[in-house]
């Protein structure tokens, strides 16, 4: 399914149809559904790997960890093709799942849970705060997006951007979590669990 999204399936650029769409996953109205099937099998399959005991013996380091969260970055950072990002992130959800050590300690923290809690919030919102913060930003700042990996800016600029983007994210998806999210759930829990 992956395969076929990056090189089979007929793409547009939302943004700007004549340009070329490039070989990646970054799909949403038009083949949306078909990558969310591949990750929910690619789900299914890591977390079969995770009852391995024989697998797990492999993955279970901070060492794997640590180079599967680099390889991870330089995957993204260097544009490398989605598919071995898919593969890679694969291999460190594992890894991190399977860690009982430092990477354990550090993820058990109290900032990084609360990230992990308000998670859903955050895939939920990060949208609207790139279309409606970060792009405006960036074209008051003379840049000008055509899509994604269609900017090209200063690392200092580029950081700081990141950084508001990143703030406005977090404090928006704790509003909506303890406003919208939370009270939902506690709401579909009473009524469907009586």
């Amino acid at each position: 399914m992956y395969f076929s999204i990056v090189y089979f399936l007929p793409r547009v650029n939302p943004f700007v149809p004549t340009l070329p769409v490039p070989h990646n996953l970054d799909v949403t109205y038009d083949y949306g559904y078909i990558r969310g099937i591949a990750g929910f099998i690619a789900g299914m399959i890591t977390y079969i790997g995770f009852q391995q005991n024989a697998v797990l013996k492999y993955f279970n380091s901070d060492f794997v960890s640590i180079l599967l969260i680099l390889a991870t970055i330089l995957l993204f950072h260097f544009g490398v093709n989605d598919l071995f990002s898919i593969v890679c992130f694969i291999l460190l959800v594992l890894a991190i799942a399977s860690n009982k050590k430092g990477i354990y300690k550090l993820f058990q923290l109290k900032p990084l849970q609360y990230l992990g809690d308000i998670s859903y919030s955050i895939y939920l919102t990060h949208g609207l705060a790139m279309f409606y913060l970060a792009i405006p930003l960036m074209s008051k700042l003379g840049y000008v997006s055509k899509g994604p990996g269609g900017l090209q800016i200063p690392f200092l600029s580029g950081l700081w951007t990141c950084g508001v983007y990143l703030i406005a994210v977090i404090l928006f998806s704790t509003i909506t979590y303890y406003l919208i999210e939370k009270p939902c759930r506690n709401w579909l829990n009473k009524k469907f669990h009586k």
